[in-house]
């Protein structure tokens, strides 16, 4: 959470920008009332904010962007029409905390192809919001040979920068636009990327006996989970420039071989994929059948999904 605070000056100010242009700020305003009307001014400037006592000069504060009053609890969106590498923010009036600030810059997307199988990992140093049809999650743990994925990401929302994720979703290509945020990635993730290596370029996650997984097939071909990237779970090369997320398991954990995947709202059974998806269904009871061969009654799973015949 961002307080401004009674003492002056209160403001915010950006001192990196990369060069790039601030297209939109978004503000996540927690507390407002009519009786607390907080009054909010947006400024833009292409010469860096050293600290927030230049928002408050007019030979450093650049130009007046929004004077926002607020007098009620929300998300505000400030849309900047001229080009501008900075945007800084103070409170002028009424005491006001905000729960996060969202940045869209003048990006190129990321681009990003879902495989068929429907499960693929990503990391990226910016944060970036989740498009429609994909969800993401992180994982917290494994149990019984399964990962325990959280799925807190739905289209629409922030994720973090520096947050591997798992994404789920529909085979084909999105673009994730690129924002900037107060937000930070959350604790107890066990999926890691490209800030989790040694200078050897393997992947290095503090602990004794960790083991490292990647998404992949298993040995066999059949199921598609998390694996072992090496021989006995040891470390690996992480390619340079490489947008994909791994798995590190403790010691203390289970650490199988293999760890398979829940589909989003799927509860009891496994989402393991093979590379004839539509072949292999899966019975409540977690017996795995072959459609063209078993008749099938009642609800089953099928490519993550629950039916009924």
């Amino acid at each position: 959470m961002i307080l401004f605070k009674s003492d002056s000056p209160r403001g915010i100010g950006c001192v990196q920008s990369g060069g790039t242009k601030v297209k939109s700020v978004t503000l996540n305003v927690r507390s407002a009332s009519p009786k607390n009307q907080i009054v909010l001014e947006v400024y833009g400037s292409n010469t860096s904010y050293s600290t927030s006592a230049d928002l408050w000069s007019t030979s450093t504060s650049g130009s007046l962007v929004k004077s926002l009053t607020v007098s009620a609890r929300g998300q505000y969106t400030i849309d900047f029409n001229d080009d501008y590498a900075y945007w800084g923010l103070r409170n002028t009036s009424g005491y006001s905390n905000l729960t996060s600030i969202i940045v869209q810059w003048n990006t190129t997307p990321f681009q990003f192809t879902m495989p068929q199988t429907k499960f693929s990992t990503l990391w990226l140093k910016q944060a970036f919001v989740m498009p429609e049809y994909l969800t993401g999650g992180i994982i917290t743990g494994a149990s019984n040979g399964e990962a325990q994925v959280d799925y807190r990401y739905t289209a629409g929302m922030v994720v973090p920068p520096l947050t591997p994720v798992l994404l789920y979703g529909n085979q084909g290509d999105y673009q994730l636009q690129l924002v900037g945020t107060s937000d930070v990635a959350p604790e107890g993730n066990l999926l890691h990327g490209g800030n989790a290596v040694d200078r050897d370029g393997k992947t290095y996650v503090d602990g004794e006996g960790v083991k490292y997984y990647i998404l992949s097939y298993n040995q066999s071909g059949t199921d598609y989970g998390f694996c072992y990237a090496a021989a006995d779970g040891a470390a690996i090369n992480y390619p340079p420039g490489s947008h994909k997320a791994f798995l590190a398991i403790p010691s203390s954990d289970a650490s199988p071989s293999s760890l398979t995947l829940r589909a989003p709202g799927v509860t009891g059974i496994s989402a393991a994929y093979n590379q004839s998806p539509d072949a292999t269904i899966y019975l409540l009871d977690g017996r795995r059948v072959h459609a063209a061969t078993t008749s099938i009654k009642g609800v089953y799973i099928k490519n993550g999904r629950k039916y009924m015949k």
